[in-house]
Parts: structure tokens; sequence; C-alpha cells
């Protein structure tokens, strides 16, 4: 299921991968964006999708910016999986 919900925008972290040394230049990172929920509840979502993750940095996303999120929410090997598809202004 797809849905497409405001969230506040917080702080972004660019953090390295365990094994960064094994891998291209362009992949060994991955963005860590805190963002603040309806009911102002942190949420946060790690981001490897090379495209999404360009189009996040290359924005300029200042605190408390309200931010349409488009995510994906899965039921796998009996687990929740909720990944990030999109996001914009």
């Amino acid at each position: 299921m797809e849905y497409v919900e405001e969230f506040k925008y917080l702080n972004l972290e660019v953090m390295k991968k365990k094994n960064a040394n094994e891998l291209p230049e362009d992949e060994k990172n991955f963005l860590i964006i805190n963002l603040l929920d309806k009911n102002n509840n942190p949420c946060r979502f790690f981001v490897f999708t090379p495209d999404v993750m360009k189009k996040i940095l290359s924005s300029s996303y200042v605190g408390l910016q309200v931010l349409q999120v488009c995510f994906r929410v899965q039921f796998t090997n009996n687990n929740w999986v909720v990944r990030l598809v999109d996001i914009s202004e």
C-alpha cells in the first residue's frame, strides 16, 4: 500500500554504509531523514534509492517545512517494511 502524507522536516543525516570500502563512490552513503508526522511524533526514513537521495540532497529544506512524503507499507516475512518512495514540497 502506498500513502501520501504531510510531514514536517527536522534534519538530514548522511551515513556511510558498513561495507563502503567495497562499493563504488556513488553507493557508499545512505540518508536518514528525520521528520514529524501530523501528530508531531518523530519519524525517520532510511533512504537508499539513488534517485531519491539526489533529490533530497539537491533540495534546501528548512526546519519544520511541510513536505509531502509518499511511502510504501508492505508486510513481508512477518514484518512491516516502510519505504520512502518520493518526497516533495
